[in-house]
């Protein structure tokens, strides 16, 4: 009987790149369709309310870059936030003064405004009603979210000081170098310019790249919060950011202020209030940023305080608004922020 040969089939062969895109797009869409599911999960976690977006507005100023909108009023977050004519977080008016009552303005970022907490809780409305035991005073809360020194000295020069303020007090913050990241400063950057920087990277993009991506994209911008913190847990953020180009963005801050309140007809005292970073468990890590900044002051001859020497608590928890927010005092800390410099301005800053 006769056999029939078979031939031996060889097996078929793809190219490299075929192989490799058999593997890569699968992965691709595996990762995308997780990215998708963090980002729903992400999106329904977000505190309901209206942004503090809606009370901001552009500002003329290039320096300022956005203010609050004045005449305002809105429920952020549970909190009401109100402005009156002149933008600043409050429901009176202060173009008049008050016979024998002195004014204070103070200059300062979120850790002033303190949008997360109703007005009477902020520690400027403590303050102001702790110093009314003894020296007739109204408090003018000018902070603003992401503002910097720079844009502090701004407002001082453009709004603060047509109110003739007997006392300008600078909120200083241990951020204040560095321009703000945060997303309200991106959203009117954004309106302006073709290229943004990315901060946590040290690059430059396209704005509406980093609009969609940085922005908006909340898996995203919570890869770069970790990212953020990685990196902040080799290089100390706060002491990198006191040396060198980036102090001296404060110092010129500093000697803009020290001109502005020269060149008006009266000249308004200027106190320096240095706000800490909540964290004490290991005792306080900015000793000499907080040294710094008074040997700053006093080149101008401002007093200043340091709160760090004075509100201290092993468990920073109880004195941050947000578990793993070090920079942004709640209650517990705005009345112990009140208590401590009620007589610094009495005795040092204040006409009594």
């Amino acid at each position: 009987m006769a056999t029939k040969d078979t031939a031996t089939k060889k097996p078929r062969t793809y190219p490299v790149c075929v192989i490799l895109l058999g593997i890569l797009i699968p992965c691709a869409v595996v990762l995308l369709l997780l990215m998708g599911t963090f980002e729903v999960v992400l999106r329904a976690q977000e505190t309901a309310g209206p942004s503090l977006r809606l009370i901001t507005q552009k500002s003329n100023n290039s320096i300022l870059v956005y203010e609050l909108a004045p005449n305002s009023s809105v429920i952020a977050n549970g909190v009401l936030i109100q402005t009156n004519p002149e933008g600043f977080r409050d429901t009176r008016v202060f173009s008049a003064r008050h016979p024998g009552v002195q004014r204070v303005v103070v200059l300062g970022d979120s850790a002033t405004l303190q949008n997360y907490l109703p007005a009477n809780e902020t520690w400027t409305a403590l303050l102001e009603r702790r110093l009314n035991r003894s020296v007739p005073v109204e408090v003018i809360n000018a902070g603003v979210n992401g503002y910097d020194t720079r844009q502090e000295a701004e407002v001082l020069r453009t709004k603060a000081l047509a109110l003739a303020p007997d006392l300008v007090l600078i909120a200083y913050t241990l951020n204040d170098p560095i321009p703000s990241a945060g997303s309200l400063l991106d959203k009117y950057v954004a309106e302006d310019n073709v290229w943004c920087k990315v901060h946590s990277f040290g690059i430059t993009v396209p704005c509406a790249l980093k609009d969609l991506f940085f922005v908006k994209l909340r898996s995203v911008r919570w890869l770069v919060h970790q990212y953020d913190a990685l990196h902040a847990s080799y290089v100390d953020v706060y002491k990198e950011i006191h040396v060198g180009e980036q102090f001296k963005t404060v110092e010129d801050a500093f000697a803009t202020i020290n001109a502005t309140i020269h060149a008006g007809q009266t000249t308004p005292t200027v106190c320096i209030v240095v706000f800490p970073a909540l964290r004490y468990a290991d005792g306080y890590p900015y000793t000499a940023i907080d040294a710094q900044l008074k040997a700053l002051a006093a080149r101008y001859g401002w007093p200043a305080i340091a709160l760090s020497e004075k509100i201290v608590d092993a468990n920073a928890q109880c004195l941050r608004q947000a578990p793993n927010d070090e920079l942004h005092p709640n209650f517990n800390a705005d009345v112990s922020i009140a208590l401590a410099l009620d007589p610094f301005l009495r005795t040092e800053c204040l006409t009594t």
